[in-house]
């Protein structure tokens, strides 16, 4: 198969991204036969029991890869993250020791009216935890991994279901402020900074890939090839 152009590419991201553009700048309810399902979150010990029991043996042991996964879609100061809407998205992705991935996201509720104003984009609306949250997964600008054991993801599982009703702010707290807080909350360390006053995907994503670069790695953690090989 040839090679998509950038622009194909892009106008395949912006297609995939079109429900997602009214439920982060449009505040208005959506109809209960819409298409775009949410399920709830519901936690129950015997879920995390059966999670974590499958995953080792060892309690203690730290197999369990916890990625904080960002979408940059435009910068901040772009006319495009405003007028388009193009604010890009920043979750919590698990992946499992046999390859079973889990994920958790912080949106607007549209079903109870949320949805961001941007002439009010100040004020509270209705927030919800979305699992799995899979709207950015195949668009991923920059990933952060750690490994956890099972006590850090059965923390992981209780602070995203404290947040299940939290009131969504664009200021305060939105899938940024959701995504980072997680991650410090399990891991115990210092989140990659979103921003200076606001968290923000895309200063997210370009903190991740500079830091990522340091280590030798690309913005989704692979390998750099060696200078000389990247010149040719």
């Amino acid at each position: 198969m040839p090679e998509t152009t950038r622009e194909q590419r892009r106008q395949r991201r912006r297609q995939g991204h079109h429900d997602e553009r009214r439920e982060h700048g449009a505040a208005q309810p959506m109809s209960g036969g819409g298409a775009h399902t949410v399920e709830r979150i519901v936690f129950t010990d015997a879920e995390v029991d059966g999670i974590v029991g499958r995953q080792t043996s060892d309690s203690g042991a730290r197999n369990i890869r916890f990625a904080l996964a960002v979408d940059k879609e435009a910068d901040f100061l772009d006319l495009d993250y405003f007028v388009g809407t193009r604010v890009g998205h920043a979750w919590i992705i698990i992946t499992y020791p046999d390859g079973t991935e889990d994920s958790y996201g912080f949106w607007p509720d549209l079903r109870r009216g949320g949805g961001i104003d941007w002439n009010n984009f100040w004020e509270d609306g209705p927030g919800q935890v979305r699992h799995p949250d899979l709207g950015h997964r195949q668009t991923i600008t920059a990933m952060h991994t750690v490994l956890i054991d099972h006590e850090q993801l059965a923390r992981a599982k209780a602070y995203a279901a404290s947040k299940a009703s939290t009131p969504y702010n664009a200021l305060a707290f939105q899938c940024t402020s959701f995504a980072r807080e997680m991650f410090e909350h399990v891991t115990g360390q210092t989140a990659p900074s979103a921003g200076l006053l606001i968290d923000d995907p895309s200063d997210l994503a370009e903190t991740i890939i500079e830091a990522n670069t340091e280590h030798g790695l690309d913005p989704l953690e692979q390998p750099l090839a060696p200078r000389k090989q990247r010149k040719k």
